[in-house]
């Protein structure tokens, strides 16, 4: 049997300066993303919609899912990636303390636990969806 969607979280990409949005967490200081938990058997994307509204004040387009992984065993989340057309304004709540638009390859340190195995396969997933020898943000070596 397979596990139920525990997290969600996005990459929030801007088209305009082809980068992409990171949160500093106001618990631990580090660099991740807007997301969190599944409440009450909500629908992942809607989740995904919710958590960011929550923690940026910013309306996603519907996002596409990039990467489904077991975060730890029995935890698992879901990658979403959204996209926008130009830069829009960000709002913090009190679970985020900066934010900043990056490059993924230029992500803020210290990074959130697992976050460079997260970018890592995001990168190669939108790499696949689209066929391009590089993602978006990246750049290519």
């Amino acid at each position: 049997m397979s596990l139920s969607v525990k997290r969600v979280f996005v990459l929030l990409f801007c088209e305009t300066t082809q980068t992409y949005l990171a949160i500093q967490r106001a618990d631990d200081k580090t660099w991740g993303l807007p997301g969190g938990k599944i409440e009450n058997e909500e629908n992942p994307i809607f989740a995904v919609k919710r958590e960011t509204l929550e923690e940026t004040d910013v309306s996603i387009p519907v996002p596409n899912l990039a990467y489904d992984f077991e975060a730890v065993p029995g935890v698992r989340c879901q990658l979403y990636v959204a996209i926008m057309p130009k830069r829009v304004a960000v709002s913090l709540n009190s679970e985020s303390l900066d934010y900043k638009w990056t490059a993924l390859d230029q992500w803020p340190e210290p990074a959130h636990p697992q976050m460079r195995r997260v970018l890592d396969e995001a990168r190669n997933q939108i790499m696949q969806a689209s066929r391009v020898t590089t993602a978006p943000g990246f750049q290519k070596n």
